[in-house]
């Protein structure tokens, strides 16, 4: 499909593309969507079909996927970014967004605790593992999102100007664009990879009992 370019074709694009809640349906917001549930996905055969379902539960199989959807927010500066919806997040959606300062302005280096307050150099400790905390040296950002629409649901664009749609139809061309990579980088790590059980010890704090005194 070739990327539409006069009126018409951008208002049909923006009109017939699929669309999905942006958070519940109850908040009545949607945006533009791609369903990338595995029955809707093309896969070589049948033998990689069941491969990537046993994958599904497996973490690294989704590095390459979420990095390709990683890249588009930060592409667009997060004003745009792409997240996941539906009840087993089968949805890939297009969400408006930004970023914003959290306000922390010091950190532990140790442990890694954040706080609030400006440190005293050498002086303010780390309330969890006692460690003198570092100030920031620029404000620490965070991305997020609203569930605004995005578009118009109706598929009415008869009163957008031009300039308004072009903008549009280029984020969602690239929204498309970055869906299709993500999904083409998942099914490459099935061509090349199976799902296998491991055994591991994983350490975990216990309580225990001890006489007074401190004698073990």
């Amino acid at each position: 499909m070739a990327k539409p370019r006069s009126r018409k074709e951008m208002m049909a694009f923006l009109a017939t593309h699929q669309r999905y809640d942006t958070m519940s349906s109850w908040n009545r917001g949607t945006s533009f969507s791609r369903n990338i549930k595995l029955h809707r996905i093309q896969f070589p055969d049948s033998e990689i079909r069941s491969r990537a379902w046993d994958l599904l539960d497996v973490e690294d199989a989704f590095e390459e996927f979420n990095d390709t959807i990683a890249e588009f927010n930060a592409r667009n500066d997060y004003r745009y970014q792409i997240h996941r919806n539906g009840r087993s997040g089968g949805y890939l959606v297009l969400y408006r967004g930004g970023r914003k300062d959290t306000g922390y302005k010091s950190f532990c280096p140790a442990c890694g605790q954040r706080n609030y307050r400006i440190a005293e150099e050498g002086k303010d400790l780390c309330g969890v593992c006692k460690h003198p905390r570092r100030n920031y040296t620029h404000p620490v950002m965070t991305a997020y999102t609203s569930g605004e629409s995005v578009g118009e649901p109706s598929g009415d664009y008869a009163d957008w100007d031009t300039s308004s749609l072009k903008e549009l139809v280029d984020i969602v061309w690239d929204f498309d664009r970055t869906v299709d990579a993500a999904i083409r980088t998942f099914i490459d790590f099935t061509l090349h990879n199976e799902a296998a059980e491991e055994t591991i010890l994983v350490p975990r704090t216990v309580k225990v009992s001890r006489p007074l005194g401190g004698a073990s």
